[in-house]
């Protein structure tokens, strides 16, 4: 799992890579925990790294390095991650349930959205327009 510790999945009745993938799952909400103002999608980034890194580690002191337990990382990574995404979505859909792709990326602070004039701005319906500029974006 973590560490050096050969064998000690077993200890679980787990195989190897649902051991990573718990294993980076729970790491994964110890860091959302944590880090609770950062963004998440951020956060599993800087797991992902983190498993690439390990992986590149365990190569180059002897372990073997595979690309199947970076991938048994990767999903306890999603998994962790997956709750949040839906929950997102869910509120999207509830507050702007006309509101089209475009319009959403528009919208969107992390890309410029509030800075964009209005006149860039694709056809919104009245009201995403609203919601829009309640937001202040």
């Amino acid at each position: 799992m973590l560490g050096p510790s050969k064998g000690l999945e077993h200890v679980f009745g787990l195989t190897d890579k649902p051991a990573h993938a718990i294993a980076a799952f729970a790491v994964t909400q110890i860091l959302f925990a944590v880090a609770p103002r950062r963004r998440r999608t951020d956060l599993a980034v800087v797991m992902l790294v983190f498993g690439v890194l390990t992986e590149l580690a365990q190569g180059l002191t002897g372990r073997s390095m595979s690309l199947a337990d970076f991938s048994a990382d990767a999903l306890g990574i999603g998994i962790a991650l997956l709750p949040r995404m839906i929950e997102q979505l869910r509120r999207l859909v509830r507050t702007s349930p006309d509101a089209t792709f475009a319009s959403l990326a528009w919208a969107d602070r992390r890309r410029g959205g509030s800075r964009r004039s209005r006149t860039s701005a694709p056809q919104l319906t009245r009201r995403t327009r609203d919601r829009v500029s309640l937001d202040g974006r």
